[in-house]
């Protein structure tokens, strides 16, 4: 198995890919849940806006979200090695342009009412919909990008009617009452 596997990555590197605008453009009209992905520890505590995340495994269970590597705070993730995945709520698209760095400092904030202590000190939001606590297991790099794995340890939230999500550079909200 794994002769095989690194036979498709030796494949890989020979076969171009779509140029990245052309990527984007197409990235940008499939619907994303929004998230903010939160870290705490003893290196400290950040946060960021992430649409990358999706279930990996259900045994263990497990969810992988990507962080672009340049952010200033990637090395507090790796070496606290836990996350909270807070996902978040119709409405919620100040906090998401907050914690995406957008007019200012981004997420650094992760004090105050709206922030609780979740599983082993980790920030989760008050409100979130839903709160996956993660054991970082594994981190990988790929292209601009970690590809961090956590094993999902607790679950909490407030289960909304909406949901926030993202498609063509704006945030629409995802009515699940119906459903």
């Amino acid at each position: 198995m794994n002769e095989m596997l690194e036979t498709i990555e030796e494949r890989a590197e020979y076969v171009p890919c779509v140029d990245a605008d052309r990527f984007r453009a197409a990235m940008r009209k499939v619907v994303s849940a929004v998230h903010i992905i939160t870290t705490g520890g003893p290196a400290g505590r950040a946060g960021f806006t992430a649409s990358a995340v999706t279930a990996l495994s259900d045994q263990p269970a497990s969810l992988l979200v990507c962080m672009n590597r340049r952010t200033a705070t990637a090395g507090l993730f790796l070496a606290n090695a836990q996350f909270c995945v807070n996902t978040l709520c119709a409405g919620d698209g100040a906090l998401a342009d907050e914690f995406g760095g957008k007019g200012g400092a981004g997420g650094r904030n992760l004090t105050g009412p709206r922030w609780r202590e979740g599983w082993r000190g980790l920030p989760a939001l008050q409100a979130a919909a839903i709160a996956h606590h993660c054991l970082l297991v594994k981190a990988l790099e790929y292209g601009t990008h970690y590809l961090l794995i956590g094993r999902v340890v607790d679950i909490d939230g407030d289960p909304a009617d909406a949901m926030l999500a993202y498609i063509n550079r704006r945030y629409e909200s995802i009515d699940l009452a119906g459903s």
